[in-house]
């Protein structure tokens, strides 16, 4: 299983994003707003004391053409990373959320009559342990 994977399942409990419009990396094609990437920034090893953790940094983008919308998904994005902590996800225990940070885009105008959706680019920081079972 893929730390990626595990990050995706913590995004499953934002209830107002389907399933299908998670993704790693880039926009599904198929996908509709509103919608959920996310890329993993970094990922570095360090000890804090006797464990042995790694430290993660996650860029979620959220987009909707609603900025409520927008807002009300990143705070549930940002609530469900604080309900991850103590949970295990295959072979990842995330243990400590240091930071989690958001903030909204308005939206470009786009050429003619195209709507541009509002984003909102959430920042992420969890220190998580990795067990192979």
């Amino acid at each position: 299983m893929s730390i990626e994977k595990s990050v995706r399942d913590v995004l499953l409990d934002v209830a107002s994003v389907a399933d299908e419009n998670i993704s790693y990396g880039v926009v599904k094609e198929s996908a509709t707003f509103p919608n959920i990437t996310f890329e993993i920034i970094s990922k570095e090893p360090m000890s804090i004391g006797t464990d042995h953790l790694h430290k993660m940094v996650i860029e979620v983008r959220t987009a909707d053409y609603n900025a409520q919308s927008v807002a009300t998904i990143y705070e549930q994005v940002e609530q469900a990373f604080e309900n991850s902590i103590g949970e295990t996800f295959d072979d990842y225990t995330f243990d400590v959320l240091i930071n989690a940070s958001s903030i909204i885009q308005s939206p470009s105008i786009g050429p003619g009559d195209e709507a541009e959706p509002f984003v909102a680019t959430t920042v992420v920081e969890i220190l998580y342990k990795y067990s192979v079972s």
